[in-house]
């Protein structure tokens, strides 16, 4: 069964071009918010075009790759404009991956210029030698910059032409560069724009990492319609009474993220509801919404709206969506295509589901990305011809599961491969047992998802040690640490005989033993102590002793439920930050930080 797209008027025109339209209407109108910083649609339009200009000096031009090595802030979103306008593709190079990553993704992609903002990283040690890649400190670079026309760049951006590469997990070992259009995006935003207007009193949000595509939703999506952005601080991202605070002064109206992330903020806001009143849409992607979480959001916010959307970087971030109801019974189904996309229940033999049959997601329509940079056998396993569409048409083979139900809604049923969902990240097991099995002293490896308590999955690695040689499931978790970002380090690595096998030998992931985590044997012996023992364990679902030594992140703790030790502390009286739990980790250590920080305040 197939749902037809609700085609809707499509601007064929491309990022930069819409920009300018709506800049020139708004000239003196506030565009973006970071901090202390404002800029104008005027200040934001002209320090873009210098900067775009200055990019036109070095070869930018129409399909050719940037890389964007900054933190998010005013300059960054800048900086994105900028390369757009002069007619390039930005790559996301997160500050926070390893060296090892982004050097690799920078050699892939054959990108020749990198822009940076002064962020001390040594990755760029990494480069192929000297001349083939121009790493550009914009800081530095700014007089030169200056130099350049403050006018728009007379320069025509196909509506075809690349607007990103964004680099995703890969199952073969590697991750792999998804090349996506304005075009696409484009029509992404349109569809919401037209969907759910903006009215003339609201702020955006912009949250999320450059590398997840939900940030070019947050950044274009208000800027496009002359609605101002509010750019959130990372460390204000980490901690979940920071972050509440800025949407509430910033009077933000509209907030995009993962389910994980909105279980954190009502599980650690008991008033979340009085506080964000002016939030009046809610989008959540990238992980199954689950029927609890909505309800626990309606009791909290009951006149605010909640959308479900579902897709990925290859559909251009979002293919379909779902408004919730009052109550959700079940599961929350993933809804009908946007406009212009349409979505595929497929069987085996390429022909249309029944209703309620189970297949395979496949997506077609405008959405669909051009592919992978430099992967055409993967490519055209993944991208196909699409015997329902125009001629020449394309359709994405998902490998995600689902089913047409009544009212003709569709419902996720999971994945038919091995792919997991991480706080909005897709993992493919396969890279992180690749790099596992790259270790000397690993023979065999096998990554798993394991959840703790409903809501949060975690990694667990099992790994078989070559003959004669012990493992140091540590010394695992520090090598993949120098190779991947955190969400794909599993919290758990577990040595074990040997791998479990089907009659068929082939790994039997669901005979994987449940992971042992390093609770700690060390006494709490103070009342803080005792006070953060017993809230690792609430806050990671364990129904066993915590030691005062226990790491909290060998416990199974991620970014996401940092968030919620770090609230509930507070709470409790003891202040400490989510940097302090990403050094320190374990219970007294924590402690330790927090007294210091007391008896600081205390003497200043």
């Amino acid at each position: 069964m197939q749902v037809n797209p609700v085609l809707s008027k499509f601007d064929c025109s491309s990022i930069k071009e819409l920009f300018e339209v709506r800049a020139a209407r708004c000239q003196d109108q506030l565009a973006v918010v970071c901090g202390d910083r404002r800029l104008t649609f005027r200040d934001l339009n002209s320090r873009a075009n210098r900067l775009a200009a200055y990019l036109r000096r070095f070869g930018v031009s129409v399909d050719v790759p940037i890389g964007i090595w900054m933190r998010r802030s005013h300059e960054m979103v800048i900086t994105v404009l900028a390369v757009l306008k002069a007619g390039g593709a930005y790559l996301p190079l997160d500050p926070t991956y390893p060296a090892e990553r982004l050097a690799y993704m920078v050699q892939d992609s054959k990108t020749k210029i990198i822009l940076h903002d002064g962020w001390e990283n040594s990755f760029t040690d990494n480069l192929p030698g000297p001349g083939r890649v121009e790493v550009i400190d914009l800081t530095e670079a700014q007089d030169g910059i200056n130099t350049e026309s403050g006018e728009n760049p007379p320069l025509d951006v196909p509506i075809d032409s690349l607007a990103y590469v964004i680099y995703t997990s890969g199952s073969t070992g590697r991750p792999k560069g998804v090349l996506g259009t304005h075009r696409g995006m484009l029509n992404r935003l349109q569809w919401m724009w037209q969907q759910y207007p903006f009215m003339a009193d609201e702020a955006g949000c912009v949250k999320t990492s450059l590398s997840f595509l939900d940030s070019f939703c947050e950044i274009f999506g208000p800027l496009l319609q002359g609605i101002p952005i509010v750019v959130v601080p990372d460390e204000a991202v980490k901690d979940t009474e920071q972050f509440v605070h800025e949407l509430e002064i910033h009077e933000v109206t509209r907030l995009v993220l993962v389910p994980s992330f909105l279980r954190a903020l009502l599980s650690t806001i008991p008033e979340l509801g009085d506080r964000l009143r002016r939030i009046k849409v809610w989008v959540t992607s990238g992980e199954a919404l689950s029927a609890d979480l909505a309800r626990r959001f309606r009791e909290c916010l009951p006149g605010a709206r909640l959308l479900n959307l579902y897709g990925s970087s290859e559909v251009s971030a979002d293919c379909t969506w779902y408004e919730l109801g009052e109550a959700e019974e079940a599961g929350v189904p993933i809804g009908q295509p946007i406009a212009n996309n349409a979505v595929y229940v497929l069987d085996d033999a390429m022909d249309h589901a029944s209703q309620g049959a189970a297949g395979e997601l496949y997506v077609g329509g405008v959405g669909v990305a051009r592919g992978y940079l430099g992967s055409p056998a993967l490519t055209a396993e993944r991208f196909v011809p699409d015997p329902f569409g125009q001629p020449g048409s394309r359709m994405f083979r998902s490998n995600d599961r689902g089913r047409w139900a009544r009212g003709g809604v569709l419902e996720y049923l999971g994945r038919s491969d091995h792919l997991i969902k991480i706080r909005g990240f897709r993992v493919e097991p396969g890279e992180i047992e690749a790099a596992l099995t790259r270790h000397p002293s690993v023979a065999q490896a096998a990554v798993a998802p394991f959840e703790l308590q409903p809501g949060q999955k975690q990694l667990v690695g099992y790994v078989v040690a070559e003959p004669g040689v012990e493992l140091g499931p540590a010394a695992l978790r520090d090598y993949l640490s120098r190779q991947m970002p955190d969400y794909m380090v599993p919290a758990v690595i577990m040595p074990i005989e040997a791998l479990p096998l089907t009659p068929s030998g082939k790994l039997d992931r669901s005979a994987l033993p449940a992971p042992q985590y390093a609770a700690g044997n060390k006494t709490p012996r103070t009342a803080q102590e005792k006070v953060l023992t017993r809230l690792f364990a609430e806050v990671l679902g364990l129904d066993h002793h915590v030691g005062a030594d226990a790491r909290f992140f060998d416990l199974g703790g991620d970014s996401i439920s940092s968030m919620e030790l770090v609230s509930r502390a507070r709470k409790a009286g003891l202040v400490i930050t989510a940097r302090d739990v990403f050094r320190h980790q374990n219970v007294t250590a924590l402690v330790a930080a927090a007294m210091l920080r007391q008896n600081h305040e205390a003497d200043t």
